[in-house]
Order: C-alpha cells, then sequence, then structure tokens
C-alpha cells in the first residue's frame, strides 16, 4: 500500500545509532510467568498508524526484537521480557489489522518450561497494562499456554475459514500421553480461537497429526487463493518434505524425499504471473538436475517441471515482490560455498528485471555467515526489501529493484529466525499509562 501521508525517514547512519542504543547484551526485564492479560485500562487509539512494515528477529540470547527503520510517530523498539526462544511467527490473532508475534521455547525438566506465548508489541485496542510501555508504546502478553513437550516450531495462518483472523500452529515432541503410533516422534498442533469474534485470548486444538519425521522448517502459503492456508514441513537432514491442507482435515497434498538429493527448504507465493499461487523447494542436487524447483499446483496436486540449477544448491529460499509490480514475487535464495561462490541469488518468471548483481549472485562473506533472511516492505515505498542476517549482523538491501548497495546493523542474531511484518498498522492505544 502505498504511503500517502508524509514519513519521517531516517537515515542510515543515525538509524544504526538509534538502534545500536536499543540492544542492551541482554533484556532489561527479568524473566517472569507468562499470563493473558486482559485487565488494564481502555484508552482511545492514538493517530499514530504506519504503512512500512518491521523486522522481528531472534537475538543470541533468545530475545525477541523489532527493528522499525521507518516510522511516523513512536518508533516501534519492543523487545520481549524474557529470552530462550526458539521459534516465532506473526499473524493478527485479535483481528485489529496488524500482526503481532507468537513464541515457543523450553525443554521439559530444565529451567525453561515448554510455553507459548503470544505477545502484541503494540496495543491497538482492548485493554492496556498500566505502566507497560517501551517508548511509550503500549505493549502486552496476550496468551500463554503450558506445553506438555519441547516445542520445535510454531507458524501462523488462516487454517480455518469459518473462524476470523489466523490460526497457530507448532511442532513439538511426542509424549507418551499423546497414544501416538510407534515410529512417530513428531505432533502438529494447530489452535483456533474459541470465538467467533476473536481477541486473542481463548484456544482451542483445533487439528492434531503425528509424523515420523523430524520436522525442522516450515512455510505457510494458499497455493489455490481460496479458503484456507496451506503448510509445508522440511525435514532437512532426511531431505523430506511435505504438504498438508489443514482446513480440509489436514489434507496431504504431496512429500517429497531424497537422501541422496536432500530437500532443505520451502516457500509460497505468486512467482508465475497468474493462476494459482506457486511453491518453491530447494535442495541439493547435481545439474543437470534443478536445485530450485518450480511446484505448480492445479486439481489438488503438485507438479514440478520448472527451475533452475545451482551446484552448491541453495539451503534457504523465500519470496518477496520486490519490483512493487503486485503481479508475481521473486525468489530470494541463500546458500553455502566455498571461496568467493554466489550466496545470495534471486530468480523469477522473466516477466519482471531483476538487476544483474542479484540474478548472477552476490558473494556476500566468504565464511558462510549468512544463513537466512526475509523480504518486505520496511519503508513503505510499496516495494519488498531484502533482509538477511547472520551471528553478528543485519543487512537491509533498501532499493533491490536498482540496486545491490545494502547497510547493516551491527547486533547480535540466533542466525535462524527473522520475519517482516506491519505491527503498528493501526497505532497504538493513548491514555494514561
Amino acid at each position: 500500500m502505498i504511503a500517502t501521508r508524509q514519513r519521517g525517514l531516517v537515515n542510515t547512519a543515525v538509524l544504526v545509532a538509534l538502534l545500536l542504543a536499543m540492544f542492551p547484551a541482554s533484556s532489561v526485564f527479568s524473566p517472569r510467568a507468562a499470563r493473558a492479560q486482559e485487565s488494564g485500562v481502555d484508552s482511545p487509539a492514538a493517530p499514530s498508524a504506519d504503512a512500512s512494515e518491521e523486522i522481528v528477529y531472534i537475538d543470541g540470547n533468545g530475545t525477541i526484537r523489532v527493528i522499525d527503520t521507518t516510522f511516523s510517530g513512536k518508533q516501534v523498539q519492543w523487545f520481549s521480557s524474557s529470552g530462550n526462544w526458539r521459534s516465532i511467527a506473526l499473524g493478527d490473532f485479535d483481528v485489529d489489522g496488524d500482526k503481532e508475534v507468537v513464541a515457543v521455547r523450553g525443554t521439559p525438566g530444565t529451567s525453561t518450561a515448554p510455553v507459548l506465548v503470544i505477545y502484541d508489541p503494540v496495543v491497538a485496542k482492548g485493554a492496556i497494562v498500566p505502566g507497560q510501555t517501551i517508548n511509550d508504546i503500549p505493549w502486552k502478553v496476550m496468551f500463554s499456554l503450558p506445553l506438555p513437550s519441547r516445542p520445535e516450531l510454531v507458524f501462523a495462518g488462516n487454517f480455518d475459514p469459518n473462524v476470523p483472523g489466523d490460526e497457530i500452529g507448532i511442532v513439538r515432541a511426542v509424549v507418551p500421553e499423546d497414544g501416538a503410533d510407534a515410529g512417530d516422534v513428531t505432533r502438529v498442533v494447530i489452535y483456533k480461537q474459541t470465538s467467533a469474534t476473536p481477541d486473542g485470548t481463548a484456544w482451542e486444538e483445533h487439528q492434531i497429526r503425528d509424523f515420523s519425521d523430524k520436522w525442522e522448517r516450515v512455510a505457510v502459503g494458499n497455493l489455490d487463493k481460496t479458503g484456507g492456508d496451506d503448510v509445508a514441513f522440511v525435514d532437512t537432514d532426511a531431505g523430506n518434505f511435505a504438504v498438508y491442507e489443514p482446513a480440509a482435515n489436514f489434507r496431504k497434498i504431496t512429500d517429497e524425499g531424497s537422501v541422496k538429493k536432500p530437500w532443505k527448504d520451502v516457500a509460497f507465493g505468486q512467482y508465475l504471473k497468474g493462476g494459482n499461487h506457486e511453491m518453491l523447494a530447494v535442495r541439493t542436487a547435481d545439474p543437470p538436475l534443478n536445485a530450485f524447483t518450480i511446484w505448480e499446483y492445479s486439481g489438488g496436486s503438485l507438479s514440478n517441471d520448472k527451475g533452475d540449477k545451482f551446484d552448491p544448491g541453495p539451503r534457504v529460499v523465500f519470496t518477496g515482490d520486490i519490483n512493487g509490480s503486485n503481479d508475481d514475487v521473486e525468489a530470494i535464495m541463500v546458500r553455502t560455498c566455498s571461496g568467493n561462490c554466489r550466496r545470495l541469488i534471486v530468480r523469477n518468471d522473466g516477466s519482471d528485471g531483476i538487476i544483474k548483481e542479484f540474478s548472477d549472485g552476490l558473494t556476500l562473506d566468504t565464511d558462510n555467515g549468512w544463513r537466512t533472511g526475509a523480504a518486505g516492505d520496511i519503508d513503505g515505498d510499496s516495494r519488498d526489501e531484502i533482509v538477511i542476517i547472520r551471528s553478528d549482523k543485519i543487512r537491509i538491501y533498501a532499493d533491490a529493484h536498482n540496486s545491490a548497495n545494502s547497510s547493516d546493523i551491527n547486533t547480535s542474531t540466533d542466525r535462524e529466525h527473522v520475519f517482516i511484518g506491519d505491527l503498528d498498522r493501526n497505532g497504538y492505544i493513548s491514555g494514561p499509562v
């Protein structure tokens, strides 16, 4: 969406200085039990909505943090009040038009018990917790749920079209009480809200499925652009992926696996202009096989006969509309390789131009430190920017549609989790806090 109001733009030097001041070595809050925070003060909304999206990531201590590069009023500087978070996702759980953060952590028998928590970093409606602000923006814990076993992944999407807002899914270890079949080691649980007018505070189990795979990657999309979202899981060690439709009684759409040509990651998007969305998958496969593969959806199934060859193959793929065309997306891939090889590569269907630097690929650093990334409109210009992370740095390609120039933010990350979403689309609640 094009921003029609004047925005406060922050130059790179000032932004980096501000952001470094925001990031202490550890959280300034001591860990505490999380619970749904419903008591508080209702106040009118402030006129502080912002068209740009924010970067959400996990730092090296497991604290969830937000980087807000472009803001019209207050800068979102939120961070979680505790650390050790293992996986995060973004979704609209209270149907207020912006995103909340859902996170999982913990292992039974340790000082950090297994738990799922929903954070609202920018409270736009409902109750606020008096005094609980960061940079004068109210935040709260919307919901907390103890889990019976170690959670590995959390994801969010529209898995029940009959309930407004997003649902939440987790991937956790099987426990004896689950009554799983012999050989099953992983349970996927999808939760939906109990109310037809949800506010993010009351959830119940919606779908359950057990697997013998140890899912390590997850992606959510909508292949036919109707009904509920689809979800794809990847077991990177075994080289398997599988795609399911939770809203259709967890129907399996397809699964693929190869020890010799292991699948590493998947993503969804309108890669080919027109028609259904595609699923993009990357793997380790020597030419003449495609390491980047395009899976087209038709008649309830996926087929693959398009792609590109890379040696070695990418280990991560994500999508973004870096040209702002609104009719297709680019595939952005990260791979590990030796020497001065090209580690960041961009592809599309050819209808929109990609600058030569990205189509040829960028070397980045030679130590293979860059591990993953995300794309989103962090400056409100209606084009997606590319963001990649390594353990000590976040890199932003702010004009990826016509330039490979980048700026870095020196900060600790877990190297594995970065998302981009609009946390303050509708502003935040004002009033006495």
